[in-house]
């Protein structure tokens, strides 16, 4: 059997300049969702005063995730809360095409939020499956996934560029 190699990225204990520009490409958007994720789980109370822009960036890759995997339909099944602060967090970073189309899809949801309600209340994977017969968002999807490297290569460029909005002060833990 061939040898698994794969390293799960660092959660560093304090976002930094010198750790925005040292991080590769590849790890980087990964990196800060594991900092946010982890003051989730350690310090709850304290989310809601991280950084905008590190704010911004766990929506806006929260939504690149489960789009990418089950499109809008999914991110509504899962985390509809994330899919309404999505236009924002899109138009944060600058990326009008993603915002267009999460405001399109927050749009569509209105016609498909109690079936998908209804599914989360049954909590079987058949009920979740039923919800995409005649799920209005298959054209949306198509379109994200399209631009998603486009999506994908702005954020990067946002966050180097702008790396003093992400800055985050040393915690412990």
């Amino acid at each position: 059997m061939p040898e698994f190699k794969f390293q799960i990225p660092p959660t560093p204990t304090e976002i930094t300049a010198a750790l925005i520009e040292t991080t590769a490409d590849d790890i980087l958007e990964n990196v800060l969702l594991n900092y946010v994720l982890s003051i989730q789980k350690c310090a709850p109370e304290s989310s809601a005063s991280l950084p905008t822009a590190l704010q911004a960036h766990y929506v806006a890759f929260l939504v690149d995730a489960e789009v990418l995997n089950g499109g809008f339909n999914q991110l509504f099944f899962n985390a509809p809360e994330v899919a309404a602060a999505a236009p924002d967090a899109f138009q944060y970073f600058g990326l009008e095409k993603a915002a267009s189309l999460a405001r399109r899809a927050c749009q569509l949801h209105e016609s498909v939020r109690p079936r998908l309600e209804a599914a989360r209340r049954d909590g079987t994977i058949e009920a979740f499956m039923d919800t995409y017969d005649e799920s209005p968002f298959q054209v949306l999807d198509g379109l994200y996934a399209a631009a998603e490297g486009e999506f994908r290569d702005a954020r990067l460029y946002f966050i180097r560029a702008h790396a003093d909005e992400f800055l985050h002060p040393r915690r412990e833990g």
